[in-house]
């Protein structure tokens, strides 16, 4: 992984109340399978952690340029790079 991003309002007070956790994360290029593994086993370590669901995307590709956008423009860094 190198990057986990809070986005929206999560950034905020709200992040710590009962409120949703959307996160995006960002994982270095590596195999389809071991891809799909790390998202489950980052969104399983994340809801033991906040004690609730995240809300796990990884960054937005081409496929939605309006939303990429607006995850670009209101995302905050939690860890990494």
């Amino acid at each position: 992984m190198s990057g986990l991003f809070a986005y929206g309002l999560d950034f905020t007070q709200r992040f710590h109340s009962a409120g949703a956790n959307d996160l995006v994360v960002n994982f270095e290029p590596i195999a389809v399978k071991d891809d799909v593994d790390n998202h489950y086993d980052l969104k399983c370590s994340l809801q033991d952690l906040l004690h609730r669901p995240p809300d796990l995307l990884e960054e937005p590709t081409k496929k939605n340029p309006y939303f990429k956008e607006t995850v670009l423009i209101n995302r905050r860094l939690l860890f990494g790079r």
